[in-house]
């Protein structure tokens, strides 16, 4: 199966199309790993809650089968305390009713515990209820002591109210280890989603610039295989045309002035001279060498070419003072004279071109200014194809010979519309 180089074979997607799809790949999983670490971080918030009362619960049972078993009871809230401070106890009291407290251990965070007559019923076990009480929670359960459940607590005969109550606060232990580790997964979950991000967009950066690699390769080869053919041609049209036009000199100075027949004579000869530019412009595409770098005096390279352009009336800005810089000076100048010589034949005789230069952000930039009708939508590469011209007469290798020397200096030439009107062509040009 026959391929072109540079494309992909048939059947194969194109490299923009696989970025593209590598992207929305990737956007997906990152997006899927976000959602899941984002939903199981918000049912293990909502999950700690029960987490955290069936903590309170169970310290709530063991601390009341411990207590009911002693009748002095500072003692076990002390070592209770120190026992389960491991599971998030923090406080430990025996309360009566009236707010009198009968023992205690810990630091309270709560205020103190005032509880009416007839809260709950005898017979309850486990705690009566929970509540927040800054970063911890309190419970209260009541409380009967062995000698009143002995005394008093039978099927047939019930003991009445509690007249003591279990205060304990407590911190959510295992409810802060579950949201703790929901939330290290949340931020690695995010972590890895913008790893994934980044990874995509590298990816993309390189993708983008083999991309423009590849087609810089493969007009390489273009300008090259025309570059030979065209110092092919230009060598077999040069003696020729030397020819033809030393023999219409010569045959025109046999026709005095006012002859009909100097005329087409004086027509021979100028568009001889015209196709012996054209040969000498299509030489020049062909070989344009090596850049040879020296330090120049910009300003001055500047002023010499505007005075030799001939494309008055012409406008010189140089904006502060221009360091020298390295650059091939004759290469250079024949950039200049070739934007100079553009910009003129796109302006009228009465408008002027205005060369300008000046230093911005360690590059040096010149630019060429015409006034004339600017660039057509999609004109701005285009301009800089060899043999692309809209003038009749033009021959569309001045720009395209620019763009050779100027990325030979490794730099950049680009062209797009003023907004005040006219075309604006600007040289870039790195430190050397």
């Amino acid at each position: 199966m026959k391929e072109t180089q540079g494309e992909a074979p048939a059947g194969w997607p194109s490299p923009a199309h696989a970025r593209w799809a590598l992207l929305v790949l990737t956007l997906v999983m990152g997006g899927a790993l976000v959602a899941t670490s984002v939903t199981s971080f918000i049912s293990a918030r909502a999950a700690s809650h029960d987490v955290a009362l069936a903590s309170g619960q169970r310290l709530g049972l063991h601390i009341g089968s411990e207590l009911r078993r002693e009748e002095d009871w500072q003692a076990p809230c002390e070592w209770l305390l120190e026992d389960l401070s491991g599971q998030g106890l923090r406080y430990l009291a025996v309360v009566e009713i009236g707010g009198k407290i009968l023992a205690e251990a810990g630091e309270r965070v709560g205020p103190p515990l005032v509880l009416p007559r007839g809260l709950a019923a005898p017979d309850r076990r486990g705690p009566l209820f929970f509540e927040t009480v800054g970063e911890r929670i309190r419970g209260v359960m009541p409380f009967f002591s062995r000698m009143r459940r002995h005394r008093f607590f039978s099927r047939a005969r019930p003991p009445g109210p509690p007249r003591r109550f279990i205060l304990f606060e407590f911190e959510a232990v295992v409810a802060r280890q579950v949201i703790s580790r929901a939330r290290r997964g949340l931020i690695v979950s995010l972590v890895s989603a913008a790893i994934l991000l980044l990874a995509a967009a590298a990816v993309w950066r390189l993708s983008v610039r083999a991309s423009r690699v590849e087609a810089q390769l493969a007009r390489d080869r273009q300008l090259i295989a025309l570059g030979r053919m065209s110092a092919v041609l230009g060598h077999e049209l040069r003696n020729p045309l030397t020819s033809l036009k030393g023999h219409a000199q010569l045959l025109l100075e046999r026709f005095p002035e006012g002859d009909p027949q100097r005329a087409g004579v004086e027509t021979v000869v100028s568009e001889a001279q015209r196709l012996e530019e054209l040969t000498t412009q299509v030489l020049d595409f062909a070989r344009t060498g090596e850049i040879e770098r020296s330090r120049q005096e910009v300003a001055s390279l500047l002023r010499a070419v505007a005075e030799r352009s001939g494309a008055a009336p012409l406008l010189l800005e140089i904006e502060g003072e221009l360091p020298d810089w390295s650059l091939d000076p004759i290469r250079m100048e024949q950039v200049l004279e070739n934007m100079l010589v553009n910009a003129r034949q796109n302006s009228s005789p009465q408008q002027p071109v205005t060369l300008s230069a000046q230093v911005m952000r360690r590059k040096l930039v010149i630019e060429v200014r015409d006034r004339g009708e600017g660039l057509a939508p999609g004109d701005e590469e285009k301009v800089f194809e060899p043999f692309f011209t809209r003038r009749v007469r033009g021959t569309g290798l001045g720009l395209a010979l620019a763009r050779r020397i100027v990325e030979g200096h490794g730099g950049q030439i680009r062209a797009s519309n003023h907004p005040e009107g006219g075309a604006v062509f600007r040289v870039t040009l790195p430190e050397g």
